[in-house]
Parts: structure tokens; C-alpha cells; sequence
């Protein structure tokens, strides 16, 4: 992990957004600031809190992926790699089983309860 894009790129799909001026507007920074996020991670607490939630994300998630991309000391990043890949597979879990959930209220709603 390297840089912020998939979260920043997320945003402009959500939001509708067609520029970086217009993900800079909807965080309160500046347009060439947007650049620094995608590279280096570069927005504060409240920006990535408003970043996760505008996305979806599990804001431990972003928080996490932002200190592994701002960390320049390798031994620290690894530790804030170590921490992202296990919220990243927690939250495929948690993915997983609530799509297994919805898969089973579905199917068993097409049961004939008459029997």
C-alpha cells in the first residue's frame, strides 16, 4: 500500500464528483492538497472521518491505511501494514458473512411455509 487512491477515488464515484476540485471542496482543503492525500496520505482526523463515512468504509480501515502511508520509518510501517491487512480481512469477514446472512433471508423467504 502506497498511496490514498482507491479511498479518494471512491469518494469522486460516490459522490458524483468529476474533478479534484470538487473532493478538495467536500473536505475543506485545498485542490493542490488533494494531491498530497493520494500520495502521502495527507488529511487530518476529521477529513478521514468524513472520507470513511462519505465511502463506507470502516473508518478504522482508512485511519489505518492513512498512518501506513504517511509512516516513513520502514520498521513502524510494517507494524501499520501488519494492522491493515487485519482490519482488511476482518472486514472481508464481516463482507462475507453478512452477505451469507442476506443470502439466507432470501433464500428462505421462498420457502413454502404451509407444509
Amino acid at each position: 500500500m502506497n498511496n490514498f487512491d482507491i479511498y479518494l477515488d471512491e469518494l469522486k464515484e460516490f459522490q458524483g464528483f468529476t474533478t479534484e476540485q470538487e473532493i478538495a471542496a467536500f473536505l475543506g482543503i485545498q485542490p493542490q492538497s488533494v494531491s498530497r492525500a493520494r500520495k502521502r496520505g495527507y488529511l487530518n482526523d476529521d477529513q478521514t472521518m468524513m472520507l470513511a463515512d462519505a465511502i463506507g468504509r470502516d473508518p478504522v480501515e482508512v485511519f489505518v491505511a492513512r498512518e501506513c502511508i504517511k509512516e516513513k520509518n520502514e520498521k513502524y510501517r510494517d507494524v501499520w501494514l501488519s494492522a491493515f491487512n487485519r482490519v482488511e480481512a476482518s472486514s472481508f469477514l464481516t463482507a462475507f458473512q453478512d452477505d451469507r446472512a442476506k443470502q439466507k433471508l432470501l433464500t428462505s423467504g421462498s420457502r413454502d411455509y404451509r407444509k
